[in-house]
């Protein structure tokens, strides 16, 4: 009885694929069926697992190619007021004063713009949207580097009401 089960459900599967009721199985359904059957469950949760973290693992490249000017205006007043090069606002460097200037230009453009946290963070030299979202908390929170009176706000207030005079934008 035991051999002849898995005859019977071949035959089965067979005759449904004959009459189109049943899909074709992939490749990765075959190595399901084997490890599953032959080796044991274990190693079939263990490709399955293997299956779904290269599935998922295929990043999403979010390129900007245009951005508005007013991306570049923010990006360069931002690095003139603190008195940084462009470069260096977007460098991997956690000076405290780029820190700084960093976080007030990630607001700016989080307020300013229509743009996406994760395109502010591909603006931003290809930054993670985590790392924009802990800057935005931060202000919001007024917590870390935005704690209350501190000169990041004079120069935040500054820059913004500057770029909203410049590019007319309407709240």
């Amino acid at each position: 009885m035991r051999l002849t089960q898995p005859r019977i459900w071949k035959q089965e599967i067979k005759s449904k694929m004959r009459t189109g009721m049943f899909e074709k199985p992939t490749a990765i359904d075959n190595i399901y069926f084997r490890s599953g059957f032959k080796t044991g469950y274990r190693l079939a949760l263990q490709h399955i697992g293997n299956y779904k973290s290269m599935d998922f693992s295929r990043k999403k490249n979010v390129k900007i190619h245009k951005v508005s000017p007013i991306v570049d205006a923010i990006i360069y007043r931002t690095a003139n007021h603190f008195g940084i090069d462009r470069e260096q606002l977007l460098s991997d460097k956690r000076d405290r004063h780029l820190v700084i200037a960093r976080s007030v230009a990630i607001n700016l453009l989080k307020e300013l713009t229509p743009y996406s946290l994760t395109n502010i963070g591909e603006i931003l030299a290809g930054r993670d949207h985590t790392t924009i979202i802990h800057h935005i908390s931060c202000k919001s929170q007024k917590n870390g580097l935005w704690f209350p009176y501190f000169e990041i706000w004079n120069s935040f207030n500054k820059l913004k009401l500057d770029l909203e005079s410049d590019f007319k934008i309407v709240k």
